[in-house]
């Protein structure tokens, strides 16, 4: 009966592969961690610039806030335009707005538009 010789090298191999086997689990894990951190990071990244957007933009409507209520107070200030929507109460329109006397609504649902104008 012969035996083969014992060789250290298929334990070095199996132990090496093993060894990289959970070193590249690790490794894995690592990975997946990092990425789900890093995906939370920038989400809250995101909504801290979002925050920070709104509260400049408070600021910059904050500082003008004053002036305009101040004018709203004033006695002799009206909307440039006043005008009644059908069930809707008093409608008022400024400066950028276009008021179309031939746009209205229709009781039915409808919209009547240029061309199709009723009077009533």
């Amino acid at each position: 009966m012969t035996a083969e010789p014992f060789r250290i090298e298929q334990i070095e191999e199996k132990a090496t592969e093993v060894y990289l086997t959970q070193l590249f689990d690790v490794v894995n894990k690592i990975k997946s961690v990092r990425e789900a951190v890093r995906k939370d990071a920038d989400s809250i990244y995101r909504r801290m610039q979002d925050a920070g957007s709104v509260r400049r933009l408070w600021k910059q409507t904050e500082e003008t806030l004053p002036a305009l209520i101040a004018e709203a107070r004033a006695a002799d200030w009206t909307p440039r335009y006043v005008f009644r929507g059908p069930a809707r109460g008093p409608l008022a329109s400024g400066p950028g707005m276009t008021v179309s006397p031939c746009r209205t609504d229709d009781l039915g649902g409808g919209v009547t538009g240029p061309g199709r104008c009723r009077r009533r």
